[in-house]
């Protein structure tokens, strides 16, 4: 269906990091797919409505929905019980999108945060030490030599090169770079065995993206906090790239890593007043005019974005208070403070 039938005042949107088909979603979360309809049907968000007639609606880029319900007893109660027990902390207050004062098309009911400031934030940077990284790459320390540029360090045995720079990004690659592109939950299990074995993951990473193409799958992982003001990046907090070996079809390799710093949030008590959102919504149609054409807005909500800091002798990183817009599978970054020189970013789809 194009929009949920029913208009019941209490619901709780639960926003999935990627969008997968229904018949994927079906299958991490163990569900039965006999009978499943629209089973390639993409899927990023799930919808608790806990009216009289209690439902889950499932939606995602096209803006259509597919309905599971009424709900039994028992998982009417189970939900209701975990809606009770979130922080009310990590809601805001929202309210209708002013649909007559933007140029977009935009879904109905959208409804986008009431509010008109955020906390200043700033965030320091864990620099990763190259004793541990040398350790944790390479398998024979006795032929690892140290190459020193002007803004990074890198160190290789011939077979692979770990590199980090100035502003802490970690980069990997291996020298062999011929393989096959296997399947996105092969390609997740080989990246989640690797990485837990060279330090584990870094904190509030969600996989934002995935792409198939000849010789690799590039699995892209993006910051996401929770919380009224969620952390977020743009772009790969993690990115790994990972081949099945052509001569064993069975073995996977990694190609490739960059990985960002762990970087540690702070807020202050001070308020920053921020732009409408229907304001930011001109700005990003102007900006992306193809986007907006194509699609229509679905979502709206306030963030802090990761960037690098800009005109310093050793970069940095800062937190950008932003407005994120997502029309279809696109998603929208625009700075929220009215005197930022940061310029709207897009993200670009979550799978090709």
């Amino acid at each position: 269906i194009d929009e949920p039938e029913a208009k019941d005042a209490e619901a709780v949107t639960v926003v999935l990091p990627v969008a997968l088909t229904l018949s994927d979603w079906a299958e991490r979360w163990h569900w039965n797919t006999v009978g499943l309809r629209n089973p390639s049907m993409k899927i990023d968000r799930v919808v608790y409505r806990l009216g009289a007639a209690p439902t889950l609606d499932l939606s995602g880029p096209s803006g259509q929905y597919y309905r599971v319900g009424p709900l039994t007893e028992k998982d009417h109660k189970a939900l209701q019980e975990l809606i009770r027990v979130m922080e009310p902390e990590l809601f805001q207050k929202y309210r209708p999108l002013a649909a007559k004062e933007v140029t977009v098309r935009v879904l109905s009911g959208i409804q986008v945060p009431d509010v008109g400031a955020m906390p200043g934030a700033k965030v320091s940077a864990r620099t990763p030490e190259v004793k541990w990284e040398e350790v944790r790459y390479f398998p024979d320390l006795s032929v690892v030599r140290q190459i020193d540029e002007k803004d990074a360090r890198s160190l290789t045995d011939g077979q692979r090169l770990v590199r980090l720079t100035a502003s802490g990004v970690l980069e990997y690659r291996a020298a062999d770079a011929q393989g096959t592109a296997p399947e996105l939950p092969r390609a997740e299990q080989a990246a989640r065995d690797w990485v837990d074995a060279r330090g584990g993951w870094p904190q509030d990473l969600v996989m934002g993206s995935y792409v198939q193409e000849p010789g690799k799958t590039t699995l892209v992982f993006e910051q996401r906090s929770q919380g009224p003001f969620p952390v977020e990046s743009a772009g790969g907090a993690l990115t790994i790239q990972v081949a099945a070996d052509r001569a064993d079809p069975a073995a996977d390799r990694i190609l490739s890593l960059r990985r960002l710093p762990d970087l540690v949030p702070a807020f202050d008590q001070s308020m920053q007043p921020i732009i409408k959102p229907e304001r930011a919504i001109q700005i990003a149609a102007e900006e992306f005019p193809s986007i907006f054409f194509l699609e229509a807005l679905r979502e709206v909500h306030l963030a802090y974005l990761i960037v690098p800091e800009s005109g310093t002798a050793n970069a940095g990183w800062v937190l950008e208070p932003v407005w994120v817009l997502q029309a279809g599978e696109e998603r929208v970054y625009v700075a929220a403070l009215a005197q930022s020189r940061m310029k709207p970013v897009n993200a670009g789809p979550h799978t090709r």
